[in-house]
């Protein structure tokens, strides 16, 4: 909860496995995102209500800073993509069958006054 505006980013890591490395054009895309106001938050009767459609956001994997929300006003909030919206983009030919990839995501909230 905060009493001023808040942000929400993402930054994505490269994909490697062991010495392989996927391109830093290597995206994650959510897709179909809600911006949810909690009302009555930690409450018996708390509900989400519908509030804006927050779209779709690709992060990168050249661990650049990629905002989710920007400048939401004061409150509870709850940002929802649904698994079925989240798609990894990749050039074609650009992993080693077989090797499991991993990537560090950082998220980082900022409240401000």
């Amino acid at each position: 909860e905060s009493t001023g505006g808040w942000d929400l980013t993402a930054k994505l890591g490269q994909f490697t496995s062991g010495s392989k490395t996927l391109p830093t054009s290597t995206t994650i895309k959510l897709k179909n995102g809600m911006l949810m106001d909690v009302q009555n938050y930690n409450k018996p009767n708390e509900t989400l209500a519908n509030l804006v459609l927050a779209g779709t956001v690709s992060i990168p994997s050249d661990s650049s800073t990629v905002a989710l929300t920007n400048g939401t006003n004061q409150g509870v909030y709850h940002l929802e993509y649904d698994i079925n919206g989240v798609e990894l983009e990749l050039m074609a030919h650009s992993g080693v069958a077989g090797l499991s990839y991993t990537a560090n995501m950082d998220w980082t909230l900022t409240t401000a006054p």
